[in-house]
């Protein structure tokens, strides 16, 4: 008789199966081929006389058997692959409470979450360090660290200052001594410059220096005029209030004098420090289209037949009925309601009043953002007027 083989057996059908495990031949040969291993619970008795819980035997796998009946060698295993970790970006853009770019776009690279809290934190604690070792040097009066490096050889150099001139009294012995002062050769020279301060109450030397000082400015074009050049050789600049301050801070700062090669200077410093605002981009809104009305038909009144009591005078019309658009101020709304005032009516008071809800939604209409921006452009040409009346 043949050796029963696991091929022999997927070639049985259930009900084959079943007739041939009767036969106890066939049975034990079929217990051989797959042989079920199950180990007897074994029971151990603890140091204190308690039984302990049988151990688990773990079945050793089953050889596998070709279906000729050879052995096959074990399957490989293969060995865990560990996980790569893929470098990830996290990029975000600084802006200021206005909503506009601070510096360039920031990028961290991370491979984990933990790594990117831990450069966060990191940069967080800082700029937290930065910002108090700054406050700090501001209370005390610490110079900030500017070499100024960025100033050219040739820069004009100098300061503003703002000399009254008005007359000094004298009293009787003064002026007696000025007399007796300038009528000595020896003493002409001194007794004139006490006479001459009398009458301008600085010396003469210092009234030749504003003199000088007064000639070289109205040379310049005052600030206005330069500024106003700067603006139209410079359209990069955003004439904000906080762009001038700054620029008109570092010139002061460097004793510079208001000239358009000077405002260039500080323009090109501010932008290498990186410490000017960008003007906003106002997006561009089509206006809706506004529906054609149709005209109204002209109502007149009713012809009165002529009597002999009538005059002259040519018949009255009825009033026109004019319905409320709501495209002028001048018509009333249908309930009676005047319409709200225009936005060019407002000021810059009442905008800083505006919720930054309210302020963001109005700054959806192009016609707002552009009058706020002239608003803003009036107050820095009166600021630099109001700079140049110093001079």
């Amino acid at each position: 008789m043949a050796k029963l083989r696991k091929f022999d057996v997927d070639q049985l059908s259930a009900d084959q199966f079943a007739a041939k495990m009767k036969d106890p031949d066939f049975k034990a040969e079929f217990e051989a081929l797959y042989p079920v291993e199950i180990p007897a619970p074994t029971e151990t008795v603890d140091p204190e006389g308690f039984a302990s819980p049988a151990a688990t035997v773990v079945a050793p796998s089953p050889v596998q058997i070709d279906p000729e009946g050879f052995e096959l060698p074990p399957a490989p295993v293969a060995a865990p692959v560990a996980p790569v970790d893929v470098e990830q970006r996290y990029e975000y853009q600084p802006v200021d409470k206005h909503g506009r770019k601070v510096g360039g776009l920031q990028c961290i690279k991370y491979k984990t979450q933990d790594e990117l809290i831990k450069k966060l934190t990191d940069n967080h604690i800082e700029a937290i360090r930065w910002g108090r070792e700054e406050h700090a040097a501001r209370v005390v009066g610490k110079p900030v660290e500017d070499d100024g490096s960025d100033i050219p050889a040739d820069a004009e150099r100098g300061s503003v200052e703002f000399v009254e001139l008005k007359a000094k009294p004298l009293t009787a012995d003064e002026r007696f001594a000025i007399i007796q002062d300038m009528q000595d050769p020896a003493k002409f020279e001194e007794g004139r410059a006490r006479f001459f301060e009398s009458e301008f109450g600085v010396p003469p030397s210092k009234v030749r220096e504003l003199l000088n000082t007064s000639q070289v400015t109205a040379k310049q074009a005052v600030v206005e005029a330069s500024f106003a050049e700067f603006q139209r050789d410079t359209p990069d600049f955003y004439p904000d209030v906080d762009n001038i301050t700054k620029l008109t801070g570092w010139m002061a700062k460097h004793e510079l004098l208001p000239t358009v090669k000077n405002f260039k200077t500080a323009y090109a410093a501010m932008v290498k420090q990186d410490c000017l605002n960008i003007a906003p981009v106002v997006q561009q809104v089509a206006a809706a289209a506004v529906p054609a009305t149709e005209p109204e038909p002209k109502t007149t009144a009713p012809a009165v037949p002529e009597t002999r009591i009538s005059s002259d005078a040519p018949p009255v019309q009825a009033p026109r009925s004019q319905a409320p658009s709501g495209l002028n101020d001048r018509t009333s709304s249908s309930n009676g309601n005047r319409p709200a005032a225009d936005a060019n009516s407002l000021t810059l008071a009442d905008i800083d009043k505006m919720s930054a809800d309210e302020y963001k939604r109005r700054l959806k209409d192009p016609a707002f953002g552009k009058y706020v921006e002239q608003l803003e452009a009036a107050v820095a040409q009166k600021r630099a007027q109001r700079a140049a009346s110093r001079i």
